[in-house]
């Protein structure tokens, strides 16, 4: 993952399992299943409330 600062030419990069320690205080993997898999539900929620299909093909 990486986030580039154009207005000062610096690009900051993580790793998967470091942003994932970062955003839910864990990196096990239950942990980001469990985050995975509450993210699809409510992503698929959004997506079909806006006339969509989830998951998208």
């Amino acid at each position: 993952m990486g986030l580039y600062l154009a207005h000062h030419g610096v690009m900051v990069t993580w790793t998967a399992q470091s942003l994932a320690a970062a955003l839910l205080g864990d990196n096990s993997p239950g942990v980001i299943e469990r985050a995975r898999r509450a993210f699809l539900q409510i992503a698929g929620e959004v997506v079909r409330a806006e006339g969509g299909t989830f998951p998208i093909a």
